[in-house]
């Protein structure tokens, strides 16, 4: 019991079977989420009842993506960075992980169970956890930039799930 519970504080997450990191960062790409944000905005759209969601989904990704072109900008024009924390730009790919990702599974909770959109949202946001550790295994982003992306996405997703109705009645 003892050395089981030894070795499992030893087992480094980046040395996961496989090496699935490469694979699950693939999953935060915009090429990727864009798609599948443009269709659940349909959706919404279509909806009396989701219209404000889908508009505020709309201007959070607008927004989302502004703000982290901006610092990447920022840093490559000017050097503007925060080099205390190894901050040169917000990951595009935790921000659109967890702007698309959380809505999206919000989304497609109301569609498929009439209710639990924040259940649907926890459980993208699990992924968008996992996507953004991802960011930092492969090498791609320091910690602060994956945890910034995030953070920036996860808001911007929590604004827009909360506009979403508690329940979409049978249709």
């Amino acid at each position: 019991g003892e050395a089981l519970c030894i070795a499992m504080m030893r087992c480094n997450i980046s040395a996961a079977p496989m090496n699935l990191w490469p694979l699950i960062t693939r999953l935060g790409e915009a090429q990727i989420l864009l798609p599948a944000a443009g269709l659940a905005l349909l959706l919404l759209a279509q909806r009396q009842d989701s219209r404000a969601a889908a508009l505020r989904w709309a201007m959070a990704l607008g927004l989302g993506t502004l703000v982290t072109t901006v610092s990447k900008v920022a840093f490559l024009g000017w050097g503007l960075g925060i080099a205390a924390l190894d901050f040169t730009g917000f990951s595009g790919h935790s921000m659109y992980a967890a702007s698309v990702d959380i809505p999206l599974l919000a989304v497609c909770t109301l569609a498929l169970v009439g209710r639990g959109r924040w259940v649907g949202a926890l459980l993208g946001t699990g992924l968008a956890v996992l996507i953004a550790v991802s960011r930092v295994e492969v090498g791609a982003h320091s910690v602060s930039e994956a945890i910034a992306g995030f953070v920036l996405g996860g808001a911007l997703a929590a604004w827009m799930v909360a506009a979403l109705p508690a329940r979409w009645p049978a249709q």
